[in-house]
């Protein structure tokens, strides 16, 4: 009997989707299964197979399946849990400790840990778990911050936290520029290129510097707190000015907005426009501080003038020598000068007491012109 090709085709393709059928339903009759537990890294079993680890997430047929989580140290989750199709099924598996565990939490983040001599981690967070019960030695060290050691009970059941501070009254500044590749002068010590983290960097005030090809240098004071970090973020431009600043003094050392510089002339440029504080220090000479505004292609020129003092052992300003003085002006001078006048006054004035009181004795009935309990000044120049 003969069939036509388009019959013979279509037959075939109703006969296939018939075939397919049951096979497409039993596919879509999945469901989801959402697995956590509280504790992390522990595994996942499903129908007595490892498909993972915890938090798990996976499509699983519907129907009754077997789950089993469990880690070294607790007490294993077992539960049979029937998943619809078209649904999700949540579970949170509670496991129990069983055996000791230790966290060691720690403010440096190359710190290295050692349980008992052996080492069991690096970073600023090492948990080693399980762990024996009973006592341990726990020792944690990173250059050049030091080492901290102690003697750590570990109870059953039991997860010990011990933080470790290293870092002190210590603290540190990240640098960060934009472009990278800036060179970083922290302090005077070169630092490399950024992004760099300078560490660690003890309190109080620093200063910075950051330089790179075609742009303009960057220069910053900075606190650091204890066991604080500060960041420096500095976007460098491409137009810049010069300052030039001139002690009156060689030995004059020079600061830009906190920044020191050096002694005597320096010159600087290109920085970013702005305003930059000056600021000049020298021994025995009064401090130079001023404001200057930096402008786009243009120079500034502070000319510091550094006033000298010197104070004695009694605390009167010392002048210019006394050869180089005007005779008028020299102390010796008027001693001399002092001397001669101070004699004088005093034999006048004793002779006129002298005669007021012998006019006294005679009954003329004179009066004295000085008593004699007067104390007699002369002001000199």
């Amino acid at each position: 009997m003969y069939i036509a090709p388009t019959r013979f085709i279509l037959a075939f393709l109703v006969g296939l989707t018939i075939v397919s059928l049951p096979r497409l339903a039993s596919a879509a009759e999945t469901g989801i299964l959402e697995l956590t537990a509280n504790v992390e890294g522990a595994l996942v079993f499903v129908d007595g197979e490892l498909v993972g680890e915890i938090p798990y997430l996976e499509i699983l047929p519907a129907g009754t399946h077997r789950i089993r989580v469990e880690r070294p140290g607790f007490q294993t989750f077992d539960q049979q849990v029937r998943i619809a199709a078209d649904s999700t099924v949540e579970i949170n598996a509670e496991l129990l400790r069983l055996a000791p565990g230790l966290e060691v939490r720690v403010d440096v983040e190359s710190a290295k840990v050692f349980l008992d001599g052996e080492h069991v981690g690096t970073g600023s967070l090492v948990v080693v778990d399980p762990a024996e019960a009973g006592s341990h030695r726990v020792v944690v060290e990173a250059e050049p911050f030091g080492r901290w050691a102690a003697q750590v009970q570990l109870e059953p059941g039991v997860l010990t936290p011990v933080t470790v501070s290293l870092r002190g009254s210590l603290g540190s500044v990240a640098v960060h520029t934009d472009p990278e590749g800036a060179s970083v002068l922290f302090d005077g010590k070169d630092y490399g290129l950024t992004p760099v983290t300078v560490d660690p960097v003890e309190t109080g005030s620093h200063w910075i510097r950051l330089s790179l090809e075609g742009y303009s240098d960057v220069f910053r004071a900075l606190t650091v707190d204890s066991g604080r970090k500060v960041t420096v973020d500095a976007t460098l431009s491409t137009e810049g000015g010069h300052l030039v600043v001139k002690p009156s003094v060689a030995e004059g050392k020079v600061y830009l907005n906190g920044v020191a510089l050096g002694e005597g002339r320096q010159e600087i440029g290109p920085i970013k426009p702005g305003l930059y504080s000056v600021r000049v220090t020298a021994a025995d000479h009064t401090d130079f501080m001023k404001t200057v505004q930096v402008k786009d292609g243009a120079k500034a020129v502070v000319a510091a003038r550094l006033a000298s003092f010197n104070y004695g052992k009694s605390n009167r300003l010392v002048g210019p020598p006394e050869a180089s003085r005007p005779v008028a002006q020299r102390p010796a001078f008027w001693a001399v000068l002092g001397g001669g006048v101070g004699a004088a006054a005093i034999g006048i004035t004793t002779a006129v007491v002298a005669a007021s009181r012998s006019s006294a004795d005679a009954g003329t009935g004179t009066t004295a012109l000085v008593p004699p309990e007067t104390d007699v000044r002369y002001a000199l120049p």
